[in-house]
């Protein structure tokens, strides 16, 4: 699997979850968003599934595993 730096969202950035008054974890540099444009919200993405297994295996949820999927978000769920 592949992280493509170019297309890395950021981590750090102080805002609210859409729709809501909570700050994101992205507010607290708890999240990051990975090779955005084959992994957009509400799609199953193109994220490798070897991508996903190292960052699940320390720690960190995928966001393609909600509801409204977000393939491109991870975020520390645990400190491993």
């Amino acid at each position: 699997g592949e992280i493509h730096p170019d297309e890395y969202a950021g981590c750090y950035y102080p805002r609210y979850i859409a729709g809501t008054r909570r700050l994101s974890n992205h507010a607290f540099g708890l999240a990051l968003d990975l090779n955005v444009p084959g992994n957009q919200r509400g799609t199953v993405g193109q994220m490798s599934r070897a991508v996903v297994a190292v960052f699940k295996r320390w720690g960190f949820a995928w966001g393609a595993d909600w509801g409204y999927t977000d393939p491109m978000h991870f975020e520390l769920e645990r400190v491993v």
